[in-house]
């Protein structure tokens, strides 16, 4: 029978097309929860909650130097590109910087335009070609940055008249990107851009760019979207292990109005406490688990509630969700599941330690 764990009988005419994963797709999940457990509705809101977290919390960095790439998958060409931040150049130690994103560990340029004391340099990743058609099409597009929105800008220590402006194309969509002095506006730009660049165009310099750099990226992350992320995951995580009819128990009630942003957090805390800290990360070391694997265990506490633990990439950083509850569950024993997303594989917990 369809019936979603999230929003119950609260919803009618629900669709139950698709089917949740219990870690993300995008940290390489594998294993899903039947049909019929999640709606269609609220997974397409995971998504968007699940895209913040993984594009701008501390998970986005080990995406991006680690991976996987989009939705899992471990193919060079789907590597997972960081948000476009300031790239400085490391190897001349020049004060010269450039708007560009991290992919798969190395610095990419996006094409973009620096002004600096009235020399215009078109700039291009020098795995490009054709240059002059870049160019090209760049100022074409620069006419139009008047009527840009919405424009994304980064704050440097240039002089006033010194900028970069670089663009993105998102679909058909294009994105627009400013690097300049805190004191620039967008009127100083528009009016340079009107006055001056657009006379030099036969006077193009194309300068390419692929050196050693330090990159600024923004960490930006709400963190609330983290914590009712890491809850979905937990109570994802206890259906697949016990059923759908066990995270029905209106015990959780209370919980799912977190996930779906109703309520607020009493649910999710990362583990600070040195002491049990340092015991869990003994407990997970005993384990043995693949390199950089993601891993989720909980236990019940009978009379209190069930606790599940979640850590990515082997990293210090643990999560705690405490379902508080008296449950129907006769054991205290662990359970848990392994995410091997760099041989695309997950394992019982239990089973790989025995």
């Amino acid at each position: 029978m369809n019936r979603c764990i999230y929003y119950k009988d609260c919803k009618e005419s629900l669709n139950f097309n698709g089917e949740e994963h219990i870690f993300p797709a995008g940290l390489g999940g594998i294993r899903k929860l039947p049909k019929g457990y999640v709606s269609d509705e609220v997974n397409t809101m995971f998504s968007k909650l699940e895209g913040n977290v993984l594009k701008d919390s501390y998970l986005a960095l080990y995406r991006i130097f680690l991976g996987p790439g989009k939705r899992g998958k471990l193919n060079d060409r789907y590597n997972t590109k960081s948000r476009v931040g300031v790239i400085s150049d490391l190897e001349e130690k020049s004060s010269d910087s450039y708007l560009g994103y991290i992919k798969k560990g190395e610095p990419c340029i996006i094409d973009q335009i620096a002004y600096t004391d009235e020399k215009v340099n078109l700039i291009f990743n020098s795995n490009q070609k054709n240059a002059n058609e870049y160019s090209d099409e760049l100022l074409d597009h620069l006419k139009n940055f008047e009527s840009a929105s919405p424009i994304v800008f980064f704050e440097n220590s240039y002089d006033v008249n010194q900028f970069n402006v670089g663009i993105v194309f998102k679909g058909k969509e294009l994105q627009w990107f400013v690097l300049c002095n805190e004191q620039t506006t967008l009127k100083n730009l528009v009016v340079i851009l009107n006055n001056y660049i657009y006379s030099k165009i036969q006077e193009k310099e194309i300068e390419e760019v692929n050196s050693k750099t330090l990159v600024s990226l923004n960490i930006n992350s709400k963190i609330s979207y983290y914590e009712r992320v890491m809850a979905k995951i937990a109570l994802n995580f206890l259906a697949d292990k016990f059923e759908k009819d066990f995270v029905f128990d209106s015990q959780f009630d209370s919980a799912r109005d977190f996930i779906l942003g109703k309520s607020d957090n009493t649910f999710v805390a990362p583990l600070k406490d040195k002491e049990s800290l340092n015991y869990t990360k003994k407990v997970i070391d005993s384990f043995q688990l693949p390199p950089l694997s993601h891993l989720i265990f909980g236990s019940y506490i009978p009379g209190e509630g069930v606790k599940v633990i979640i850590q990515f990439y082997d990293d210090d950083y643990i999560n705690v969700i405490y379902f508080r509850g008296k449950f129907d569950l006769c054991s205290s024993e662990i359970f848990g599941t392994i995410c091997d997303w760099q041989n695309r594989k997950e394992m019982d917990l239990i089973k790989h330690i025995s």
